[in-house]
């Protein structure tokens, strides 16, 4: 490997063909295309272990909305019999269900955008040399499957509110 410092002004694809004419079977490359081929490599290289990540997040995201809006639905379920009994139809139940999914959705999306601001802020800070950014791109594409979780995840509670017996709740 050697190394050849170019002076200002010099055509680096001319320098690069005099260095192939001058030394045979050398291989000169010019730094930006050494730097872009790496990144490129380290790129295909780090982008699918970063998508197997970042589907398991979406994954563990989606079953902790799903067990909240669950859990949610069976702590009211007395108090969801009640209104039922009283004469609340069921698609009224359903958007509660819904509305309340959605709210805890995008109180948390705003809670952890705040909080990975921070620890970008703090990281940035301790290590100056790393630059974390997050594009509005992944926010919003972040934000619509998270709203669509939300909505998945009030699915199976729904059901369960469906087969509440409104006589059975002042039964005990």
């Amino acid at each position: 490997l050697v190394l050849v410092k170019a002076e200002k002004g010099v055509n680096l694809n001319k320098l690069d063909h005099r260095i192939k004419q001058r030394v045979p079977l050398s291989n000169p490359i010019i730094t930006t295309t050494l730097i872009k081929k790496e990144a490129k490599l380290l790129k295909e290289m780090m982008s699918s272990m970063l998508n197997l990540l970042i589907s398991v997040a979406y994954i563990i995201g989606a079953l902790v909305i799903g067990l909240t809006t669950y859990t949610a639905v069976i702590e009211k379920l007395r108090e969801y019999g009640i209104l039922k009994a009283i004469g609340a139809d069921k698609r009224h139940l359903y958007s509660i269900v819904i509305i309340q999914s959605l709210i805890n959705v995008s109180l948390g999306f705003i809670v952890s955008g705040l909080t990975v601001n921070l620890f970008f802020k703090i990281i940035e800070t301790l290590s100056p040399r790393f630059l974390l950014v997050i594009n509005a791109e992944v926010l919003e594409r972040t934000f619509l499957l998270a709203i669509v979780m939300a909505l998945i995840a009030a699915i199976i509670p729904i059901r369960r509110l469906g087969k509440v017996d409104a006589a059975q709740v002042f039964n005990g």
